[in-house]
């Protein structure tokens, strides 16, 4: 592995022109472009050019390697996009979303791509016409439309992956592994128990989920063809010895379906793939998102995460009353800002405008909060709407989806887990230091510090910290000045701004006890 520093956002990545060199010599077959920005939130002309400049960039310099290829094979593109592409459509069991292009029509990606780093009225408009939930799809959307017109052109091999949405894996390199951060399934299931005050809906519609370790497989058997079949088995090969012979049988056929050509061999060379279970797939291997809600809840109660009654209450809110009443996204939208957007602003404004009385933790974890609040909305369009997508992956017939459905719940449990211990071992080390400091007490000894004491020493010098970084105070620097035995209004403010100076200028201010 050769790991280069750049920037996919300027051309040839911010190379330069050794590390290019080096590149060109290296008789590369494949370059797999998966950076994205994946925030739904994002502006459209941020959106674009994360999204879609960097793309076209990052093609043309694999045109560039072309030239310096000494194989025969021209260099493949692996663009890694999403499935949601199809815009408001979300296709039938009958009638899947295809594997091709979703018509733009009227616009055109070209100008669509302009407006989105111009004025943005011409995209924004397309956006809403064709029903995109986000900036995210839709900037994918358009970035496939312009990556196969430069192929077209300029004669290159691209090829696309859409995934839809990726969990947990199923087998390697175990069994619910979810990587070092919550994807965007188990961080759903992560929100939801860490804020349940948060307005949530899930409807009865199924998961458009995929293993990770499937998009994998699927990435590498879709890209190299054939080659990949050996690997795909060499991999369940090595693990035999850990599985019983039951999972053993189970995994070589998960494996063998994973291998997209032995199954339909009319769709290799296919420049579009779906990464998601066929709409023929078995009902089985999926699960609802009530389910997955319940599950969440469930396992969040038993495990202490959340209090029983607010996550049951929350349940019965998100599960039963908000899917009954079938919202549509606008009006999700008001009552979300209603009762949780515009009450938490408030309470913000006033946390800031009383941030000298607070403990700067609250003030810090409410902002953190208020980045985060609109994320129901975000999944509100994935979580009440079924997709149905034509796919060469068939989910195999004994693929277990409430199984599934549980790793994902527990992998959301682990990262909770690992959340909370950081605080406490955070908040255990500032609890040492300010015990340790709790009197503002210096122990000298023969010139150097030995720590407080309960005791004055005859053979020691003793300091008290009146000032500074590590000034040890029980409550806030005003709320000190002002509860003073002695002082004027006017000598109580000078004693404040002077503790607040000190505070950021030096790390201790100290009065030797003998003087």
């Amino acid at each position: 592995i050769h790991v280069v520093e750049g920037d996919v956002t300027l051309p040839d990545c911010g190379m330069g022109e050794i590390e290019l060199r080096s590149l060109f010599e290296m008789d590369i077959s494949h370059v797999f472009h998966c950076a994205a920005a994946v925030s739904f939130s994002q502006p459209l002309e941020d959106a674009a050019v994360s999204n879609i400049t960097s793309t076209l960039q990052l093609f043309q310099m694999t045109q560039r390697l072309n030239s310096g290829n000494t194989k025969d094979a021209r260099v493949k593109f692996v663009y890694i996009s999403t499935a949601f592409v199809h815009g408001g459509n979300t296709g039938t069991s009958s009638e899947p979303l295809d594997e091709e292009l979703f018509s733009l029509h009227p616009y055109d990606p070209v100008e669509l791509y302009k407006s989105m780093l111009g004025s943005q009225s011409y995209a924004s408009a397309a956006m809403a016409k064709l029903g995109f939930p986000n900036t995210y799809t839709f900037s994918k959307c358009v970035c496939e439309h312009l990556l196969l017109e430069q192929e077209t052109s300029e004669g290159g091999s691209c090829i696309i992956i859409r995934p839809s949405i990726v969990g947990p894996s199923v087998q390697e390199p175990s069994e619910g592994w979810a990587g070092d951060k919550p994807s965007t399934i188990v961080a759903a299931a992560c929100l939801y128990l860490k804020f349940p005050y948060n307005m949530w809906c899930f409807g009865k519609e199924t998961v458009p989920f995929v293993p990770v370790d499937v998009v994998c497989r699927f990435v590498i058997s879709r890209s190299f063809g054939n080659n990949a079949r050996g690997w795909s088995r060499n991999i369940v090969e090595s693990d035999a010895d850990s599985l019983s012979e039951a999972d053993e049988k189970k995994y070589e056929m998960i494996a063998s379906d994973i291998v997209v050509e032995e199954r339909n061999t009319s769709r290799i060379g296919t420049t579009i793939a779906t990464v998601a279970w066929d709409a023929s797939s078995p009902a089985t291997s999926s699960f609802s998102w009530i389910s997955y809600a319940f599950s969440i809840t469930h396992l969040g109660a038993v495990c202490g995460h959340v209090h029983r009654v607010v996550a049951y209450a929350g349940l019965l809110l998100s599960t039963k009353l908000f899917p009954w009443l079938n919202l549509s996204m606008d009006t999700y939208k008001r009552l979300h800002y209603f009762f949780v957007r515009a009450p938490l602003g408030m309470v913000v404004d006033l946390c800031d405008r009383l941030s000298p009385l607070l403990n700067p933790g609250i003030v810090r974890d409410l902002r953190t909060l208020t980045s985060i609040i609109d994320l129901p909305l975000l999944f509100f369009p994935f979580a009440n709407q079924s997709f149905y997508f034509k796919s060469s992956l068939v989910a195999p017939s004994d693929f277990n989806g409430e199984r599934y459905m549980f790793s994902c719940a527990v992998a959301a449990h682990e990262f909770i887990r690992m959340i909370e211990k950081q605080r406490r071992d955070k908040r255990s080390s500032r609890s040492n230091i300010r015990q340790l400091n709790e009197s503002n007490l210096r122990v000298y000894g023969g010139g150097e510090a030995i720590g407080g004491g309960e005791g004055l020493h005859h053979n020691v010098s003793s300091s008290i910290i009146v000032a500074g970084a590590n000034h040890a105070k029980p409550t806030s620097d005003l709320l000190w000045a002002l509860t003073q035995p002695r002082g004027n209004l006017a000598i109580r403010f000078g004693g404040w701004i002077l503790a607040k100076v000190f505070r950021h200028t030096a790390m201790e201010v100290e009065i030797d006890v003998a003087s």
